[in-house]
Formats: C-alpha cells, structure tokens, sequence
C-alpha cells in the first residue's frame, strides 16, 4: 500500500511541475512577446511588462524547485527514511521555496497596486501569496515534528 501511495504522490507531483511550468511559461511569454512587439494592447502596461516578468518567473522557479523538493522527500519516504536529517532538510526547502514563491508573489502584488491601482489583481496576487505562506508554515511544522521523531528515536536507540 505504501509503494502505491508513493508512485501516486509522486506521478501527482510530476504532474503538478509540468503543468506548473507550463503555465508559467505560457503567460510569461505572452507578456515577453507582447513587450518585445510593442503590442498595442498592452501600452500602457509595456513599461511594467519587464519587472512583472522577472516576480513572475521569480515566483515559478520557486514553484517547481518546492516541488522538486517534495519529489525528493517522497523519494525519500518511499526508501524508508523517514526520521533522518536529510527529510529534515528536504521538508525545510520545500517550506523555503514556498515562502520564496510566497514573497515573489507579494513583491508582484505590491508593484502592480501601485502602479496599476486594480484592487482585484492586487487581492488575486495578495491571496495566493497567503496560500502559499500557509503552505510554507506548514512545512516547516512537518520538518520540526520529523525532526523531533528524528531525535526521539536517536534517543531510543541510545538507550537500547
């Protein structure tokens, strides 16, 4: 049952880092190519295109490097390894690029509030910002109850 629930996990996230990707790249570059063509749809944007590229691109690299980490730390389930200081870390690098993500979307928020003032894109960034944060906390309670059992059983195999 475990190995099934891993390769399901694991599929799940492979899965998630294209579609990740793709998105990312599909937005991005339209407004690459809406910037570079000068398109007369975007002109009164085009001077902001390049910044909200960079949070943008900023905000999927973090993305797929949290899921890359996620990919790791199920690899490393699936062996068995659990409670050792490797799925500590791993489990603290996927909060690490989450809060990465998190900020770089907030970065991207603030930006386009002042400079556009639509409250509505700025509470659409703002909101997945906070998902993301609350991801990130929540791998960092992961890591510190692993690390705790990790430490527990250190302890328990000292005193057999």
């Amino acid at each position: 049952m475990k190995r099934l629930q891993t390769t399901f996990i694991a599929v799940t996230l492979a899965a998630a880092m294209l579609s990740t990707s793709a998105f990312f790249a599909i937005v991005g570059s339209a407004l690459g190519k809406a910037w570079v063509l000068k398109d007369s749809t975007f002109t009164i944007f085009l001077p902001l295109i390049p910044a909200c590229l960079a949070f943008w691109g900023a905000s999927g690299a973090f993305l797929l490097a949290g899921l890359a980490f996620g990919l790791y730390t199920t690899f490393l389930y699936a062996k068995g390894r659990l409670f050792t200081a490797a799925m500590v870390r791993g489990l603290e690098r996927v909060g690490l690029c989450f809060l990465g993500a998190c900020l770089s979307f907030l970065l991207l928020a603030i930006y386009l509030a002042v400079n556009m003032q639509l409250a509505a894109l700025f509470l659409l960034f703002f909101l997945l910002a906070a998902l993301l944060a609350a991801a990130a906390l929540f791998f960092f309670l992961l890591a510190d109850a692993v690390d705790e059992g990790r430490r527990l059983r250190e302890e328990n195999d000292l005193t057999i």
